[in-house]
């Protein structure tokens, strides 16, 4: 019993300690090959910076590895690639000016058909017994009676 108890308070204390350590930094190359995998190739046509089979896409991608490990901000990396290489290095558009409605177009789209849908369905007609009559609906309704009882 006295082996149990002791076990557990060591695996208690093994378990705060783990969880009191902060989350370790992922390792430079670890980011490099991040930031690699999120940028298109300039120099393969399609073709991500990762898997790009270059020689020069390979320079690239140690020449990101060796700015992260200088301390480089991966977005500061990015924006003076996309100043030597283009902005279609990024991939996809950076949301400000013109692109900014590539990116908030859907979402407004979606909310205005939203509004759209909920004032429809608040103004529709919900009797069922009146979907889709009108006083028009009811005269001509009476008058093929009408004539029904006449041919009849």
């Amino acid at each position: 019993m006295l082996r149990l108890t002791a076990l557990a308070v060591a695996g208690a204390v093994v378990l705060v300690f783990a969880l009191s350590r902060p989350p370790l930094e992922p390792a430079p190359s670890d980011r490099a090959a991040a930031l690699a995998a999120s940028l298109m190739s300039p120099f393969c046509h399609g073709m991500t910076l990762a898997t790009c089979p270059s020689s020069a896409a390979g320079e690239l991608r140690e020449e990101l590895q060796v700015r992260l490990a200088a301390g480089e901000s991966e977005s500061s990396i990015t924006d003076s690639l996309a100043v030597r290489f283009g902005t279609d290095l990024r991939g996809s558009p950076k949301p400000e000016g013109v692109a900014l409605w590539l990116w908030l177009g859907p979402g407004v789209a979606g909310l205005l058909l939203i509004i759209i849908l909920a004032r429809a369905g608040r103004h529709g007609n919900t009797d069922s017994e009146s979907i889709g009559r009108t006083s028009i609906d009811t005269e001509l309704a009476a008058r093929l009676d009408d004539e029904l009882q006449q041919l009849g």
